[in-house]
């Protein structure tokens, strides 16, 4: 049976395997590289995790970690009613099967629970469609395209930054 839930210091092994994993597998999907990225400090990852009221990791298992995400608030004071969402990943055996939907569900609800926030955003990649399509479905609109966001092994790919309006009586307009 899957379960959908916040990640606490008992998963923070896992969480570093994961997030390595996704790093190595979709490289064209994350802005970090395995060799830089602080996701896979041991020291960072924990004290992240004990940070719950500006950030959490949500986590997909199917007996095992299967897939992860993260929401953060912005810390800027005219900033604040806006959260993010990041590190999206589901491993590829378990595609296709709600993990991800499970996810983002869950990402959107934590995210509307965090006192005055209003909006939730995230990037993806243009080589992710199935990604951008499952945003879409949940909402999420694209408000501009950030062309050679990225260099992966000598190939540039474009980002694309997409909103979704917490409150559904407000709305968010494309660009």
């Amino acid at each position: 049976m899957s379960t959908i839930r916040r990640l606490d210091q008992t998963d923070l092994e896992d969480l570093i395997a994961i997030r390595r994993k996704a790093l190595m597998t979709d490289p064209q999907s994350f802005s970090a590289s395995p060799e830089s990225d602080l996701g896979l400090d041991c020291e960072f990852v924990r004290s992240s995790l004990a940070e719950t009221s500006t950030q959490f990791y949500l986590g997909a298992f199917d007996g095992d970690l299967v897939g992860m995400t993260g929401v953060y608030r912005f810390p800027k004071e005219k900033e604040n009613h806006k959260a993010g969402v990041w590190g999206m990943y589901v491993e590829p055996t378990h595609r296709g099967r709600g993990f991800g939907a499970g996810l983002l569900q869950a990402a959107i609800d934590s995210a509307r629970s965090m006192d005055g926030v209003t909006h939730l955003y995230l990037c993806v990649s243009e080589t992710a469609d199935s990604a951008r399509r499952l945003y879409e479905r949940f909402g999420f609109v694209t408000w501009g395209l950030e062309p050679a966001s990225l260099q992966v092994d000598g190939e540039l790919v474009d980002v694309r930054h997409m909103v979704r309006p917490l409150n559904e009586d407000r709305r968010t307009k494309t660009v």
